[in-house]
């Protein structure tokens, strides 16, 4: 399973990166723009091939991709005066400019010594290298025969105009977010309008508490003493009983019938969950199997809890005070977690295992407004059923639209806390072994949960891209309305170096996420 995981998530990695450069790609050549390359991943070439003028590539390191537009670095002529090269001919003009002169493709040409040219042709001027005419097409040839295509003025990028380099550079972020909503739009079709107005069930959760319990199509009637006829009343009733084990009468084919489900509890903010099968009790899971294999340690874990302990009081600090909740149900501790604590800070845990009465070291616990702001719940309480859906034009549209928002929110929201929450940091971030996590739990949910988790990755790699920071496209649309104002281009060796700067450290802390994901 790892295997197909992998594959996975290189194919969903692919995908986004590609539609990325893909939007670039378009943008400039309908600028007429030479593009010299379009690649996914970094590093040796394993596999491409030439259509046109550009070639299409695969590198050995599956992670981003580029387009290598004409004229977007440093700009640098090969063949300067004074060099020897050997020049190939066709219909008269030289169509190919030999620098590696011991080539044996070519060892029959004459060596010249370059004592005037004009490779750039300005205002459509010709091309030339002494008395020789050069085709506007024509490359050079490098070692190992490596071909690259010369870009005259109306083909390179530092001469095409604000608004044609603007949206040659913002094509890519805006193909991610348009990849994105179309993803969305495919899954809010898929999955229908939720009908709220109804308790029928319209699916369950593989591995939930209700699976092989309740089953699809199934009309809940009751839980407890809350009678139920809407999806609503189902919400309520499971979010305010006392007990953990729910008896519940469903209506299966016109007759009712009566079972009893564990609820699970996800407590979020402070980091377990409620173990499978053990009743009333408050017994913790807390090191949680893990789609890759191994296991997730929450930060209960990490102040000392450990799986089957028996929770018996929480205990919040707050400056020099500190109160101690006993804990004698799960209800106890969902009702501290989601009144007494929701504002977040230290708590600790105290709890017994093997007979003798412990406590955790104290650790922060994340606000309700920190983890809604990531969607996801403070405290959850679930059985692990659906409510049932129709598809209308109209609703899936807007619940399309919606996603989309949700979605563009979410790694927004992630940033803000970032710079205000003193419980959120850089060491909270994933990187691509938390990625690869991720897909593979994507995969293992079905191809909605898959789809859904490439909406996610295309509107963060396009937000993330919109950020006015050198090295990324945003911050090359901010140098372009920096030469806009100023009506001066900013010199191509300072943006360079500027850029440069700002990559290598984008790398360095890619290293320390990726070093904080295997820790």
């Amino acid at each position: 399973m790892i295997i197909l995981y992998i594959l996975m998530f290189i194919f969903i990695l692919a995908l986004v990166v590609m539609i990325h450069e893909g939007g670039h790609l378009l943008l400039a050549k309908k600028a007429n723009i030479l593009c010299h390359e379009y690649a996914f991943g970094m590093g040796p070439k394993l596999f491409s091939f030439k259509k046109g003028e550009t070639s299409y590539s695969i590198r050995a390191i599956p992670i981003g991709g580029f387009v290598s537009m004409a004229g977007e670095e440093i700009e640098f002529s090969p063949v300067k005066v004074g060099d020897k090269v050997k020049l190939f001919f066709e219909d008269g003009m030289v169509s190919k400019i030999i620098l590696d002169l011991n080539n044996e493709k070519y060892k029959d040409l004459e060596e010249i010594e370059v004592t005037e040219m004009d490779l750039w042709g300005a205002d459509m001027s010709d091309l030339y290298i002494n008395e020789f005419k050069v085709k506007r097409d024509a490359s050079y040839v490098f070692k190992k025969n490596e071909e690259l295509q010369l870009a005259p003025a109306e083909r390179n990028f530092v001469t095409k105009t604000f608004f044609q380099r603007f949206w040659a550079i913002l094509a890519g972020p805006l193909a991610n977010l348009l990849l994105a909503f179309v993803v969305f739009m495919i899954l809010s079709f898929a999955i229908g309008i939720a009908n709220t107005s109804s308790s029928k069930i319209g699916s369950v959760e593989k591995d939930s508490p209700a699976y092989g319990i309740l089953e699809k199509g199934d009309t809940i009637v009751k839980i407890g003493d809350y009678d139920i006829n809407s999806w609503n009343d189902l919400s309520e009733a499971i979010y305010n009983s006392p007990n953990r084990i729910l008896t519940i009468i469903v209506n299966r084919g016109g007759e009712e019938k009566e079972v009893q489900i564990e609820t699970k509890y996800a407590f979020n903010g402070i980091g377990l969950l409620s173990l499978t099968g053990s009743g009333e009790e408050v017994i913790a899971e807390v090191e949680i199997d893990a789609a890759l294999g191994g296991s997730k340690k929450t930060k209960a874990y990490d102040a000392g809890l450990r799986n089957n302990d028996q929770i018996i009081a929480l205990t919040y600090y707050t400056n020099d005070n500190h109160n101690t909740y006993p804990i004698n149900s799960w209800n106890d501790l969902y009702n501290i977690s989601m009144n007494e604590i929701k504002d977040g800070g230290y708590i600790s845990l105290t709890y017994i295992r093997d007979g003798e009465e412990k406590e955790t070291e104290k650790y922060n616990a994340y606000s309700k407004e920190e983890i809604e702001s990531q969607n996801s719940l403070l405290s959850i309480k679930q059985v692990g059923v659906s409510c049932s859906s129709t598809i209308k034009f109209g609703p899936c549209l807007l619940q399309g639209l919606s996603l989309w928002k949700d979605a563009a929110l979410l790694i927004l929201s992630t940033f803000k806390l970032l710079f205000t929450s003193s419980r959120v940091g850089v060491k909270d971030l994933g990187g691509f072994v938390s990625i690869l996590d991720m897909t593979a739990t994507a995969t293992k949910g079905g191809i909605l949960s898959i789809l859904n988790w490439i909406g996610i990755l295309s509107v963060n790699l396009g937000i993330v891209n919109l950020l006015p920071i050198p090295a990324l496209d945003g911050g090359r649309v901010l140098f372009l309305f920096i030469e806009k104002i100023s009506r001066k281009r900013i010199s191509p060796k300072v943006e360079n170096i500027i850029n440069n700067v700002v990559f290598i450290l984008l790398i360095l802390f890619m290293v320390f996420i990726f070093y904080n994901d295997i820790i």
